[in-house]
């Protein structure tokens, strides 16, 4: 038997190839890896309860209606502020305007808004109507109710009537100003 010798030139070429055939192997693993666990990552993702996967009848039943006497806006106490709270007629309307049905949208926000003036709850009424107001065109109005929150309001609805503010100044046009009423509605909220 005879010795099969290499020329330096061809264990170079050799040991490159086997370099570069590894390399793909490394690369093709880790993609495919990473694709594994990106899909089983998104597979185990909760999925959160919003007004799109509930309808507004399903969200009118599961919530418990107002209390007879709602909290005053302006309290005496130095408590700190308690988290908004959520009237039934309210969450209803939401979820008409969620579902897109603008007018028993706005038919029970100005219900809400009458209910609950002078109350804590009232800013999240007035805030929707707004949305509402600002959706039908009717953007003085819609501008009025947004100072109203944005003056009587805690910081997440403030930041709510921020953002209504930001759509109506993108909606003029005033693309920097609507970029500034967005990074101070982030911040409030």
């Amino acid at each position: 038997m005879t010795k099969r010798i290499f020329s330096p030139n061809q264990q170079r070429r050799e040991s490159r190839l086997g370099c570069i055939v590894f390399g793909l192997l490394v690369v093709i693993g880790v993609t495919y890896g990473g694709v594994r666990v990106l899909a089983y990552l998104r597979s185990i993702e909760p999925t959160p309860i919003t007004a799109e996967n509930v309808s507004p009848a399903e969200t009118a039943a599961t919530l418990p209606s107002a209390p007879a006497s709602a909290t005053p806006v302006a309290s005496t106490s130095s408590a700190p502020a308690a988290p908004v709270s959520l009237n039934a007629t309210v969450a209803q309307a939401q979820a008409e305007f969620k579902a897109g049905n603008l007018p028993r949208a706005k038919e029970l926000f100005e219900a809400a808004a009458r209910d609950l003036a002078n109350t804590a709850d009232y800013p999240s009424a007035a805030l929707g109507l707004a949305r509402v107001l600002q959706k039908e065109g009717q953007r003085d109005r819609a501008l009025e109710l947004f100072t109203e929150v944005r003056d009587r309001a805690p910081a997440p609805l403030r930041a709510g009537a921020l953002v209504g503010f930001a759509a109506d100044a993108e909606s003029q046009g005033d693309k920097i100003k609507a970029r500034d009423l967005y990074k101070q509605a982030f911040s409030d909220a």
